[in-house]
């Protein structure tokens, strides 16, 4: 899995989705957010077994018209490579506010995951995360 994302719109979908996510569950897996990567966009989904939530982040996104009436459109979502993981709430989100823009790789996601899961408190500098800022 790998994708380049904008910031704003990825913690958009993220606070929409962290509604259903509970961090008291019997099952484990319902305390995370899973991220489906597609060449159409990202899906993120949380439950807590009653309700859930998805929130979909297209690859384009209108954002208004110019002088002739044609769609001007912006691009989210870049380097698409198809894959799914479930990521640790709400840790993922203070990752994500620290960066412009960055490329997210199944292997990155893996650490940031077995980090968090091996730690109670989340350091910021003891996540090692391969990424390329793009501004």
């Amino acid at each position: 899995m790998q994708l380049t994302i904008q910031k704003k719109d990825l913690l958009e979908s993220i606070q929409k989705v962290s509604a259903a996510i509970s961090s008291r569950t019997a099952i484990p897996i319902l305390t995370g957010m899973k991220m489906d990567v597609t060449t159409d966009g990202v899906v993120l989904t949380g439950s807590d077994s009653d309700i859930t939530i998805q929130s979909h982040i297209h690859v384009e996104k209108n954002v208004g018209t110019n002088d002739e009436g044609q769609v001007i459109k912006e691009t989210i979502i870049t380097d698409i490579t198809p894959g799914s993981i479930v990521l640790p709430v709400p840790h993922f989100p203070e990752i994500i506010k620290n960066y412009l823009r960055i490329k997210y790789t199944s292997q990155s996601m893996n650490n940031i995951k077995q980090r968090l899961s091996q730690e109670k408190h989340y350091l910021l500098y003891t996540v090692k995360v391969r990424q390329s800022i793009h501004k």
